[in-house]
């Protein structure tokens, strides 16, 4: 059975589906018709904006913030789960952030 976990648009760090992003104040996330559902989770200390289409988020337009941790890298960011949306996604923040992805593909 194939495992139903798949890493979108991002390195595989880790496990087999899981990935991180870090180092960038903007990243896109490919439109996939297989995606169940994709979650974030914030691994770094400034909020990160999220939207689901293409343009860059901001603190004004985002759908979504998912919160800060109190110190990098602690587990305690915030967690965002999306079901349902397969159109393109993008995140973004006011300085370099860090996030981890893993999105649910259909088999």
């Amino acid at each position: 059975m194939a495992n139903p976990l798949w890493a979108n648009n991002i390195a595989a760090l880790g496990s087999a589906g899981t990935g991180r992003v870090s180092g960038t104040v903007d990243h896109a996330i490919a439109a996939n018709g297989k995606r169940t559902y994709i979650t974030f989770q914030n691994l770094g200390t400034v909020d990160i904006y999220y939207r689901e289409d293409s343009t860059a988020p901001t603190a004004a337009n985002a759908h979504h913030v998912i919160s800060k941790a109190p110190t990098d890298s602690d587990g305690m960011g915030g967690f965002f789960t999306v079901q349902g949306v397969i159109g393109a996604m993008k995140l973004g923040a006011a300085s370099s952030f860090k996030v981890q992805i893993m999105e649910y593909e259909k088999q």
